[in-house]
């Protein structure tokens, strides 16, 4: 996931891959942010994060729960706040 063109379904791989063994995953990528334009996790990204949730419920790993609705929150926060402040800049340049 690290090099060429990630794709949704590449996101997803990567988020489905070893579930059973890897408790936490990072959150920290995403596209560019030009202030222009905003994007969340894709739909089958989506459906990872929560298979992920459902999976680890469970079984119980009630802290591995917390990291994937962190990064989740994380995303769709900054998802939001992007959009609003476009509108905010948005208004004020016309």
């Amino acid at each position: 996931m690290l090099d060429g063109y990630i794709t949704d379904r590449v996101e997803a791989e990567t988020l489905h891959f070893r579930q059973d063994y890897i408790d936490i995953y990072s959150g920290s990528w995403g596209p560019e942010d030009s202030g222009k334009l905003y994007e969340g996790p894709g739909i089958l990204a989506q459906s990872a994060f929560q298979q992920g949730v459902v999976t680890v419920s469970l079984f119980g790993l009630v802290i591995v729960n917390i990291v994937f609705l962190f990064i989740i929150l994380y995303i769709f926060l900054k998802m939001f706040l992007i959009y609003i402040m476009t509108k905010i800049i948005g208004s004020n340049i016309e």
